[in-house]
């Protein structure tokens, strides 16, 4: 996980700064090199979990 700044986590992924891509990440937690989502800014990752959480409520 060295390379990675992690932010939180759900059951299946994890939510991860890239610090060699600068890039927030979407990751699998099982496979790891799967990216499901990317975004250029903290907001647009805060963004993507809020609509999440918004859509299980």
């Amino acid at each position: 996980m060295s390379g990675f700044l992690v932010f939180g986590e759900s059951d299946q992924d994890e939510y991860v700064l890239d610090l060699l891509s600068e890039r927030y990440q979407v990751r699998d937690k099982q496979a790891y090199d799967n990216v499901f989502e990317e975004f250029y800014s903290f907001d647009e990752l805060l963004d993507f979990m809020v609509g999440l959480i918004v859509q299980r409520s």
